[in-house]
């Protein structure tokens, strides 16, 4: 059996979902479907039954997911072995990351520590701000990289980069030719936006609480697009 395709099923199994399964491995999710359904045909068995968007393990998926975990193990345990014996240790680092930084800022550092460290073993956990806040805590993660304040006595907190946080309009827009923009020029329009628990979102909210009522009444009515960037956070615990 390939490796790659007993990972991508173990992240399947771990996530119950081919989409969040995708986002923690950096692939697409055309590339999980065909990772898996080549492993079922290899096996002659299916390994996930597809309800809608739902998916959960067959009675030969428990079974695998059951074996995988040891496969691996040895695997990773015959890696530091090869490199011991010839004079390179192998090392683990656990690192959380924001789905915005895994997507948009991660992969090109990937490459450069890969080949700056090539004798690091990277294991990724993709999550939210507060389910990565309590992987710290928990040691399952030693460092991890988000977008807000990480205000707790047993944590370590250092500003990486910060990125402006800017309004996009078109080209021909009144407001594209201002010099500086006040919270109430927004008032009245409909502005799309990151979602509400998103820290660029909460930033803005909270530059813009002393603004005019009806600006308030504009503000809860953005919707929900990906988030922007805001200053990124390196944490340790």
């Amino acid at each position: 059996m390939d490796l790659a395709r007993l990972r991508v099923f173990q992240a399947v199994a771990d996530e119950g979902s081919f989409s969040r399964a995708a986002r923690t491995l950096f692939l697409s999710q055309p590339a999980v479907t065909q990772h898996i359904q080549a492993l079922e045909a290899e096996l002659g068995v299916p390994l996930f039954d597809r309800l809608g968007r739902r998916i959960s393990p067959t009675a030969a998926g428990l079974t695998l997911a059951q074996h995988v975990p040891e496969i691996m193990g040895l695997v990773r345990a015959a890696e530091v072995a090869v490199r011991e014996a010839g004079g390179e240790a192998s090392r683990t680092l656990r690192l959380g990351v924001s789905e915005t930084l895994a997507t948009y800022v991660l992969p090109p550092l990937l490459r450069d520590l890969q080949k700056r460290m090539p004798s690091i073993e990277l294991r990724l956990r993709v999550g939210d701000s507060a389910d990565l806040l309590l992987d710290l805590l928990n040691n399952t993660v030693e460092l991890a990289f988000w977008l807000r304040e990480a205000a707790h006595p047993q944590l370590a907190q250092i500003e990486v980069n910060s990125e402006p946080l800017v309004w996009v309009v078109p080209p021909d827009d009144p407001l594209a030719h201002a010099p500086s923009l006040a919270p109430g020029a927004f008032a009245g329009r409909q502005l799309l936006f990151c979602g509400r628990a998103t820290r660029p979102r909460a930033v803005s909210c909270r530059r813009c609480s002393n603004a005019r009522e009806r600006f308030r009444r504009t503000c809860s009515r953005w919707t929900t697009s990906r988030p922007s960037s805001a200053p990124s956070k390196l944490v340790s615990g």
